[in-house]
């Protein structure tokens, strides 16, 4: 093996981080608390992450390789004859033997990619490198590499040796809605050789953001369609903007702006519920009582809701599946965080930040909800969309 693979890989995590890095200089911040995390990595830690290496399944003659479990209920749609697992943790490598699939256990190839990076040591990479020449060697061609992101380390690694590996092709699903933004910006799926949108509309915006090399096909959500009910009564679900991570100024004002919101709906009595983004936490809302403790799937389910944020992915998958959906848009969004942000999808209604009582008014005259009419496609089951994706991709390639 040639150092270019090596140097390639960290060329590309640089570019990417560096773009990342000059529209939020904070994220920089988080990565080197994650450089100095892996560096005060136990031995014992370390030794076991080598040792779960040694229980990996066979997986020569398989197509399809899965990066991870972002959705589970993905995996477990393809054919367990073709199909292995990258699994980058232990609960990873226990799913995949409870549901009887193949895995591949590569838990420090992020690591190695970090360290490579602010050490500026591509050397680092060239034993996990030889895994998963190995790992790729095996697969039956065309083989496809399934993942939710094509700008992560791991992610990284595997599209560049598809890059170099006829008959190895990349497919990006759909995670977080697309972005309007106004400032030099990597969207996820302009990387890959294939994007699977989340709905019809997202599709027709992909093909405009993602560029020509990437070929789009609309697959729905990455999960079973939530089962909703036809009414019920108001139900309102307020969505965290998340990203404090990389983005904190933004991700101050609008959980600000919600702990405004909860106060005026309690002052009209109107219930309400608060689903957090993963990366919030409790301790920034004031209304911890109304705290929604469910899951994401939880919270799509069972009676239609008005789901209520900024630019969001649940407030699109809500608006996707048959809820309501509501926009709350920052005024003065370019002049107070020097980078807008735009929703790519059109939600039922649009307030700006300084009309929060003006949407009380309006939800005050609701009584109930009614679902909203779907696409007849999203409602199929997950196998069956995910078979059709698959299908078209392998009838283009031919």
């Amino acid at each position: 093996m040639s150092n270019h693979l090596e140097q390639e890989i960290v060329n590309e995590y640089t570019r990417i981080k560096e773009i990342l890095y000059s529209t939020y200089p904070e994220a920089k911040t988080s990565d080197q608390s994650t450089y100095k995390s892996i560096l005060k990595e136990s031995k014992f830690k370390m030794f076991l992450k080598i040792l779960m290496g040694l229980l990996n399944s066979n997986v020569s003659e398989k197509e399809y390789l899965v990066l991870g479990l972002r959705e589970k209920s993905f995996l477990t749609s393809l054919p367990r004859k073709k199909t292995v697992l990258i699994a980058k943790n232990l609960s990873e490598v226990l799913f995949a033997i409870k549901e009887r699939y193949s895995f591949y256990y590569l838990g420090l190839a992020e690591y190695k990619v970090i360290e490579a990076y602010f050490e500026r040591d591509p050397s680092k990479l060239i034993g996990i490198l030889v895994k998963i020449l190995r790992l790729v060697d095996k697969l039956k061609k065309p083989g496809f590499i399934f993942y939710f992101t094509d700008v992560a380390p791991m992610e990284i690694i595997f599209r560049i040796i598809s890059n170099q590996n006829e008959g190895l092709f990349t497919i990006c699903l759909q995670h977080g809605v697309l972005l309007e933004v106004n400032q030099e910006f990597i969207l996820e799926g302009s990387l890959s050789d294939y994007f699977l949108s989340n709905g019809e509309e997202q599709k027709r915006i992909a093909s405009r953001l993602l560029g020509e090399k990437t070929k789009i096909f609309d697959m729905g959500p990455a999960y079973e369609f939530p089962i909703i009910k036809d009414e019920g009564p108001l139900d309102i679900i307020l969505v965290t903007n998340g990203g404090a991570d990389v983005d904190l100024k933004r991700s101050s004002l609008t959980n600000r702006i919600l702990n405004q919101l909860s106060k005026r709906l309690e002052v009209h009595s109107i219930k309400f519920s608060i689903k957090l983004h993963p990366s919030d936490q409790p301790i920034s809302f004031e209304a911890k009582e109304n705290l929604y403790n469910g899951t994401k799937y939880d919270v799509l389910s069972n009676k239609p809701k008005v789901f209520i944020g900024f630019v969001s992915t649940l407030l699109y998958e809500a608006h996707l599946i048959g809820h309501t959906s509501v926009e709350i848009r920052l005024r003065n969004e370019k002049l107070e965080l020097n980078c807008e942000q735009l929703n790519t999808f059109t939600p039922d209604y649009s307030f700006f930040d300084d009309e929060l009582d003006l949407l009380c008014n309006e939800l005050k005259e609701l009584d109930c909800i009614k679902k909203k009419e779907v696409e007849s496609f999203k409602t199929l089951p997950l196998k069956e969309r995910v078979y059709d994706s698959i299908t078209r991709i392998e009838e283009g390639i031919k």
